[in-house]
C-alpha cells in the first residue's frame, strides 16, 4: 500500500509544479487614456502594455518563457494598416533589442510549459477510478493464487492508476494544444490587417529572456509606407 501512497504523492506534487492554460478577456485601456500612446503620421493612435500576470497571460509568464505586450490600436485614419513585425522591437535596459517571436515558437513554447500541468490534471479522475479497478483486480488474484493479499491488491492499484493516468492525459494534452493554438492565433496582432476607423488590440510576444523592458519599437504599414515609433513604458 505505500506504492500507492507514493504514486498518489507523485501526481499531486508534479501537478502543483506545472502551470495551468486558462485564458480570460479583460478590458483594455484606448491609447487616448494611456501614458505611451503614440500617434503616426496618418492619424493611427497606438499604445502598448507588457503583460506581467500569469492570470491576464492565461499562462506562467516566466516558466513559458513568453513576454506578451498588448497593443491597442485606434485607426482613425482612411488608410488600413499592419503592424509590420520583422522591424518591431522590445528594447530592455542594457539596450538590447529583441524581435517577436514566431506565432508557431509562441505557441511552442506555451505549450512545453502548459502541457503536462493540464495533461496531469485531466489525468486525475481516470487516474483515480483506474487505481480503484486495479485493486479490486489485485485483490480478487490475490485470493485465487493464495498469494499475499494486501501486495497483490496494492500492486493492482498501482498498475490501474497509471494506466488511468495515461488516458486521461492524452485527452488533457490534446484538448489543451488546440485551445493554445486557437486562442494565439486569434489574438496574435502581428501582420493583421487593421481596418480604418476600427478599434483592434491583440498581443505581440516577445522572448521571456528579456529580464527588463524599457521601450517598444513599433512599425506599421499604411499606404505602402513604412513609419516607425517608439513607446516608452513607466
Amino acid at each position: 500500500m505505500r506504492k500507492i501512497l507514493l504514486f498518489t504523492l507523485f501526481l499531486i506534487i508534479a501537478s502543483l509544479g506545472c502551470s495551468r492554460y486558462n485564458y480570460t478577456v479583460s478590458p483594455v485601456k484606448l491609447p487616448s487614456k494611456s501614458n505611451n500612446m503614440v500617434v503616426f503620421n496618418n492619424g493611427i493612435k497606438v499604445s502598448a502594455n507588457v503583460i506581467t500576470e500569469d492570470k491576464e497571460a492565461g499562462f506562467n509568464i516566466e516558466k513559458a518563457k513568453v513576454l506578451p505586450v498588448r497593443i491597442t490600436v485606434n485607426n482613425e485614419s482612411k488608410d488600413s494598416a499592419i503592424i509590420a513585425g520583422s522591424q518591431c522591437f522590445l528594447i530592455d535596459n542594457e539596450d538590447n533589442a529583441w524581435p517577436i517571436l514566431s506565432y508557431d515558437r509562441a505557441v511552442e513554447r506555451i505549450k512545453e510549459n502548459v502541457i503536462v500541468g493540464e495533461s496531469l490534471s485531466g489525468a486525475k479522475t481516470p487516474a483515480i477510478l483506474g487505481g480503484l479497478l486495479g485493486a479490486v483486480g489485485g485483490l480478487a488474484i490475490g485470493i485465487l493464487t493464495d498469494k499475499d493479499i494486501a501486495e497483490s491488491a496494492g500492486k493492482g492499484a498501482a498498475v490501474g492508476a497509471a494506466a488511468g493516468a495515461v488516458a486521461g492525459g492524452i485527452q488533457g494534452y490534446s484538448d489543451t494544444e488546440k485551445k493554445i493554438s486557437n486562442d494565439l492565433a486569434e489574438q496574435h496582432i502581428r501582420d493583421k490587417q487593421i481596418l480604418p476607423n476600427m478599434i483592434t488590440y491583440g498581443f505581440l510576444y516577445f522572448p521571456g529572456e528579456a529580464k527588463s523592458v524599457k521601450e517598444l519599437r513599433l512599425a506599421i504599414e499604411a499606404n505602402g509606407k513604412l513609419e516607425v515609433k517608439t513607446l516608452k513604458f513607466y
